[in-house]
């Protein structure tokens, strides 16, 4: 996706542009929010490259084992572990 496009420069851009529209002599409020972070699957096309993903540790108790992973996913939702075993 092109970083225009990109929902944190969107909004960025769309509020820059609302705020430069508003006159210096009245009362205006303005409340924006950014989405992020973002998934880990989409960042923007920009930065894809930008950080070896793979070599970025998992956090300390991210669990090790598929046998882990699916026990912590059986307790949540269906919908987790169907997206697991790319099942959806």
């Amino acid at each position: 996706m092109p970083r225009e496009w990109y929902h944190t420069d969107w909004v960025a851009d769309r509020t820059i542009r609302w705020l430069e529209e508003q006159e210096a002599d009245r009362d205006w409020f303005c409340w924006m929010s950014f989405p992020d972070p973002h998934h880990p699957w989409d960042p923007p096309k920009s930065e894809i490259g930008r950080v070896p993903w793979r070599d970025v540790p998992l956090p300390q108790n991210y669990p090790q084992s598929a046998n882990e992973r699916e026990s912590l996913l059986d307790q949540k939702a269906r919908h987790w572990r169907a997206w697991y075993d790319d099942a959806s």
